[in-house]
């Protein structure tokens, strides 16, 4: 086995250039690296992401030119038992096709840490990759459930969720509007998504280390720090 390139169809599209998720095998080589990435169209992207234990492969990522952006951080909530409390004049409920155009309008506005919103080289896209993202839940693409969290008419924010297996609950993307952030909605939407239905046994997500408000988020709903891994990207430029 060697290092692999597996095309990402999606982010290609909305990057408008190559886009590969880099994949290495324990007999991966460095030479191996270099020959790929010679072969690279101009314009290409590259990411991967590797456990922060993993430091080896980190380094052979970064001799073939790849470069660490943020550090994901992966939270997970045993046997979750979160109060479903009213929050001020907001509540919950799940979206609709109706929705669509809020809630993309909301991913469009809402995201600030975001791996593409740190690197500098596709910035300019990555609100459009957030909306996308968003959106995919209403064009069957992507997510399970899409909890929403609206008040007078107007909706303020989502929660997109990943149902993998019946014990599992994932938070996918979580958005709040800036002008009610700090109100309790982001905990709202997880009770009311933890409490609606299944009795899950593990509910998981991911954020990014420097995310200071989203880390104690979680920790505060008694979420634990479960892994961490580096994420890498690379520009192909000749």
């Amino acid at each position: 086995l060697m290092l692999t390139l597996m095309k990402d169809s999606w982010l290609s599209t909305t990057l408008q250039r190559e886009a590969f998720r880099v994949v290495l095998s324990s007999q991966s080589t460095t030479e191996d690296g270099h020959e790929k990435i010679a072969n690279l169209s101009k314009g290409s992207f590259l990411y991967s992401k590797i456990s922060t234990d993993d430091l080896q492969s980190v380094r052979q990522l970064e001799s073939i030119g790849l470069r660490i952006v943020e550090t994901a951080l992966t939270f997970e909530l045993q046997e979750p038992n979160i109060m479903n409390e009213k929050c001020g004049n907001f509540f919950s409920r799940h979206a609709t096709a109706a929705d669509q155009r809020a809630v993309a309008a909301l991913a469009e506005e809402s995201f600030t840490n975001s791996r593409f919103h740190k690197d500098p080289e596709i910035k300019s896209y990555a609100d459009q990759i957030k909306r996308e993202w968003a959106e995919n839940y209403f064009l069957g693409k992507r997510g399970d459930q899409l909890v929403l969290a609206e008040s007078k008419g107007k909706i303020v924010g989502f929660l997109q969720l990943l149902v993998p297996d019946a014990s599992l609950l994932v938070i996918d993307l979580i958005a709040v509007s800036h002008e009610v952030r700090g109100q309790g909605l982001a905990k709202a939407m997880i009770a009311f998504a933890c409490n609606c239905g299944s009795r899950y046994e593990k509910v998981r997500v991911g954020t990014q280390a420097h995310n200071i408000p989203s880390v104690r988020l979680y920790e505060g709903l008694g979420f634990r720090l479960v892994d961490s891994a580096f994420v890498l990207h690379y520009h192909h430029k000749t």
